[in-house]
């Protein structure tokens, strides 16, 4: 999920809200920050957050679909900032 939230725009530490999931200990380094089959969240190369779940598909395990909702909590309880998902994309499934 690409959300519109740029990197300068996040807090250094922050955690997310998108539909119904929370991740925690944002942002992310690598997609190897977290175990397999975990949330994650990570600037991209197009310096973009994405929210991705390690080895599957955050858009197929939450069913987010574009426009929806990104909540980005800063380390302040009062630093709430709200964007939208911008493209996802659906990883094909390996047989």
């Amino acid at each position: 999920l690409i959300t519109s939230f740029t990197a300068e725009s996040l807090p250094a530490r922050f955690r997310l809200w998108v539909s119904g999931i929370e991740v925690k200990d944002c942002p992310h380094v690598t997609y190897r920050s977290v175990p397999p089959g975990r949330f994650l969240a990570v600037v991209g190369s197009a310096g973009l957050l994405e929210v991705a779940v390690r080895d599957g598909s955050a858009a197929r395990t939450t069913g987010a679909k574009l426009g929806d909702k990104v909540i980005v909590f800063g380390s302040s309880a009062t630093t709430v900032v709200e964007r939208t998902i911008e493209r996802t994309r659906v990883s094909k499934k390996k047989n």
